[in-house]
């Protein structure tokens, strides 16, 4: 599509500022971008968490926001894919956009031995897509204490018959 809605996520790993851009299709995540944006340009989204996507020629992107006077506040945002995450965000776009069930991609994401800080924003920008009550159907499905199939509530594998948690 030329325009996706999209959500805009700052996330901070070991002091480090990020920014992830996920957009929206059929009320479904469709694609991932990453951004450096360096702190002293963060007045451009400071306090934007919505916006759109626009499509304006292969490969490039611009990020417009705001409700009454919408405007383009980041120009060709999709630099970022001259560096090595490049690889990474593509593939979990083509990832949602094949309907792959999102545990399945934070699965992938956290089974990297050499868990980079990007892998870990962008996992937990995925799992904040979970919904409560989701049962979990990648990595441990049942709970080690009572066997019963688990839950997420609040991101976390969580039993909903003993409450035993992963985050525990």
């Amino acid at each position: 599509p030329k325009e996706l809605p999209c959500e805009i996520h700052r996330v901070k790993v070991k002091g480090k500022q990020y920014t992830v851009i996920t957009g929206h299709y059929n009320g479904s995540l469709y694609e991932v971008f990453w951004i450096d944006v360096p702190d002293d340009e963060d007045v451009y989204i400071n306090g934007y968490r919505k916006g759109i996507v626009r499509k304006v020629g292969k490969g490039r992107y611009d990020l417009v926001m705001g409700d009454k006077n919408p405007r383009i506040v980041l120009e060709d945002f999709t630099k970022v894919y001259d560096t090595p995450n490049a690889s990474l965000a593509r593939f979990v776009s083509m990832a949602l956009r094949h309907g792959t069930p999102l545990q399945f991609i934070i699965k992938q994401l956290q089974k990297d031995t050499q868990f980079t800080d990007f892998e870990r924003v962008v996992g937990r920008v995925l799992k904040s897509y979970i919904h409560d009550g989701e049962e979990v159907i990648a990595g441990e499905k049942r709970c080690p204490e009572c066997e019963t199939g688990l839950i997420f509530r609040e991101g976390c594998a969580t039993c909903p018959a003993c409450g035993w948690s992963k985050c525990k």
